[in-house]
């Protein structure tokens, strides 16, 4: 059968991030995460759907797994999935200093890695912070402080005089 090369690289993709979903289910299970919360059985059930049907389409898996959910929300589950689980196995492998771990997550689109420290570049210590990341129900969140943006609302005395 003659195939499209949207079809092909499609096909492909689908392989691949049915191979990561395999190898999450796999570093899941090593680890007993059965008492865990219901959004964890959620990516559980996201991982089970991809890596058992590694030639349909998102759209498909989405509107197969139960309740049906939209693309994007499955993809976004079956990406939190996938970084939770590599998350899981990271911290496993600096507990027991061992660095077999296979990346699940590819270093282009989801680097976890935070920027290094002024300090370490020569600048000034002040002029920048590695951003503080806190887990919060087992999902690293940023807890950095907002930047100011420099907008401020404006009153309407200064409007009706012109100042704004």
């Amino acid at each position: 059968m003659f195939r499209t090369t949207n079809q092909h690289r499609c096909l492909t993709a689908a392989a691949k991030q049915s191979e990561r979903a395999q190898e999450a289910l796999r570093i899941l299970a090593e680890r007993d995460l059965s008492g865990t919360p219901v959004w964890r059985k959620r990516w559980r059930d996201v991982l089970e759907s991809r890596a058992g049907d590694p030639e349909s389409s998102l759209a498909e898996l989405a509107a197969a797994i139960s309740p049906p959910m939209t693309k994007s929300a499955y993809s976004c589950q079956l990406d939190r999935a996938i970084r939770f689980a590599q998350k899981v196995a990271d911290t496993a492998n600096s507990e027991s200093d061992d660095s077999e771990a296979s990346p699940l997550v590819g270093t282009a689109s989801y680097d976890s890695k935070p920027a290094p420290a002024m300090s370490s570049l020569g600048g000034d210590v002040g002029a920048a912070r590695t951003p503080e990341l806190t887990v919060h129900r087992g999902i690293p969140m940023n807890t950095a402080p907002r930047h100011d943006t420099g907008f401020r609302p404006v009153e309407r005395s200064e409007v009706r005089h012109g100042i704004a």
